[in-house]
């Protein structure tokens, strides 16, 4: 071991640190200060030193203080000196997972850097495609623009990009953003402030010459956090598991973190117990592969029938859930995750594409469990606050229904009720949503009355930007491998008016509603060994309507569903 050096005066740092210091603070953030820590904020809390040293650190030259909204106080490696820089951060870093539940060090600036790099990308494509961007450019690197961007609201609207670039393109960039900042161990809500920040750089400074799109500035960083935090938690589960497979998904749910992982020679931790899979079981989760066929009735007649296949992945990283213990402990952000995709093909064609991720925000647990010889017996429930984000597209017979939806905050509970071999689980969620969706009766509002004068995104490209909820209860009730199960969701949108992008040629404007329900039951049976489930039967109902003004049209659907499902 190198034996430590010898520490230098009081309010000298090295010349390390001052490059350091002085490169980032010259390029990013326009200067910075040399200080000690003690000096600024006086001893470190004894709880943080406490946690520190339970895993294995000491000396406060490895400490990372970032406090709300001042200067982040950053290690110089070898040194008992400081670099403090102006900036920012939304919480305190926490140290030791069960103080803090975060990273300890993370490397702001190579996560900066990443994102800088994405944006480059970002904007020399742009740049390529300026021919598909000119027809938008009627703003300039003027103060007259500006004024409209920024005082006015005047340079503010609702875009009408074609509907995958809003609702994919923008989503998958505010994914990488957050990806990015998380993979190189930011937390959860400093990583969703800089994908938030990336986005509005993109809106304002590469898109300069463009009005700025409200809806990209809430789409990208929304989506970034709900679907970048289970990708990043799924890296991390598996990272800590053991063999090829486990280890190729950790670097494909976050390559950010597999290559941080490479630059700073940091060998992921195992966990302490693995199944015959190589997984971690110190952390619950639910991973679910489906393969089957849908028949769907229609007229007295059945349809070509429609293969589906899907795959979800739920993580609940407190190890005391559906343990045999009592606990009260609260449940941090991030620590419930969903991911799911479900995809049906009909004679080769894509039908029906579903994808959704979910992440908690907070939230509590209270369980009491005891072990007995037929099972666990007792109970847990869970509350939380929670973000989504979803995207949809179903084909009824020649009309594609398409929807984008911001899950943007809701509330989520889930009880379990447990004795002798019994499982009944009921939850429900409600959210306030964002979303672009198709309207289900434009196309014959145009019929009836002609596209004159309404906005231009409803009569070029037949969708809307809404606000809206989404609602959906469910239950389940098992004994051994037998389960049988039923819920609902009920999605409602509203238009938002007075924003188009063209909003002083709208001459006609009319109110807009879509409704979504969908409701399933089902019946299955997992094998023992708890590998293989046989889904026997589901029967679902999907039904779909809508309203442009007085014009209103609907649609309903049966599916008949049966196939396999493969456990982790």
């Amino acid at each position: 071991m190198e034996a430590p050096r010898a520490p230098r005066r009081p309010g000298r740092v090295g010349r390390r640190g001052q490059g350091a210091a002085l490169a980032i603070g010259l390029g990013l953030l326009g200067g910075a200060l040399p200080a000690r820590a003690e000096d600024l904020f006086g001893p470190p809390d004894p709880r943080v030193v406490e946690a520190l040293r339970k895993n294995g650190i000491t000396g406060t030259e490895d400490l990372l203080w970032s406090l709300p909204l001042t200067p982040q106080v950053f290690p110089v490696r070898d040194s008992p000196d400081w670099i403090v820089l102006p900036g920012f951060s939304i919480s305190l870093e926490r140290a030791g997972e069960e103080l803090f539940g975060g990273p300890l060090a993370p490397h702001r600036l190579r996560a900066i850097l990443a994102m800088t790099g994405f944006l480059g990308v970002e904007i020399a494509n742009y740049w390529i495609g300026r021919d598909l961007n000119a027809p938008d450019w009627e703003l300039s690197w003027t103060w007259p623009s500006w004024e409209k961007k920024v005082v006015s609201g005047e340079g503010l609207s609702l875009d009408t990009n074609r509907f995958e670039t809003n609702t994919v393109m923008h989503p998958f960039a505010g994914t990488v953003y957050y990806l990015a900042a998380r993979g190189n161990d930011l937390g959860l809500a400093e990583s969703f402030a800089l994908s938030l920040l990336a986005s509005t750089a993109w809106e304002y400074v590469a898109e300069f010459r463009e009005k700025v799109s409200i809806n990209d500035l809430i789409m990208t960083p929304a989506a970034g956090l709900a679907v970048g935090e289970p990708l990043d938690r799924l890296s991390r589960f598996f990272s800590a598991g053991s063999g090829v497979i486990p280890e190729m998904l950790g670097v494909l749910t976050s390559p950010f973190r597999a290559l941080s992982d490479v630059v700073t020679e940091r060998t992921a931790e195992r966990a302490e117990r693995l199944d015959e899979l190589g997984l971690p079981t110190d952390t619950w989760h639910h991973f679910d592969l489906f393969v089957g066929a849908a028949a769907i009735p229609k007229n007295g007649e059945l349809r070509s029938p429609e293969t589906q296949i899907g795959v979800s992945f739920d993580l609940y990283d407190v190890p005391e859930f559906e343990r045999p213990i009592a606990v009260e402990r609260p449940v941090w952000p991030g620590d419930a995750t969903r991911l799911s995709l479900q995809a049906s093909l009909e004679q080769g064609d894509l039908a029906r594409f579903d994808f959704h991720a979910q992440t908690s925000l907070g939230g509590y647990l209270w369980q009491d469990l005891e072990a007995g010889q037929d099972g666990l017996s007792g109970y847990n429930f869970s509350v939380g606050a929670a973000t989504g984000f979803g995207y949809s597209m179903h084909d009824w017979d020649g009309w594609v229904d398409k929807l984008g939806a911001a899950n943007l905050l809701g509330v989520t509970a889930d009880l379990g009720l447990y004795e002798s071999g019994l499982r009944l689980r009921v939850g429900a969620s409600a959210f306030a949503d964002f979303s672009a969706v198709s309207s289900a009766a434009i196309a014959q509002y145009i019929r009836e009355r002609g596209s004159q004068g309404i906005r231009s995104i409803l009569a070029d490209r037949q969708y809307y930007f809404a606000l809206g909820g989404t609602f959906g209860p469910g239950a389940s009730l098992g004994y051994r491998g037998v389960e049988l199960g039923a819920d609902v969701q009920a999605q409602v949108f509203e238009s938002i008016e007075g924003l188009d992008r063209y909003q002083s040629q709208v001459t006609r404007e009319v109110d807009l509603h879509d409704y979504r329900l969908a409701h399933r039951a089902w019946l299955a049976y997992t094998l023992p060994g708890n590998r293989l489930k046989v889904t026997w039967l589901t029967l679902e109902q999907r039904h779909r309507s809508g309203s442009v003004d007085t014009v209103r049209s609907a649609r309903s659907e049966t599916r008949l569903l049966g196939g396999l499902s493969l456990l982790f």
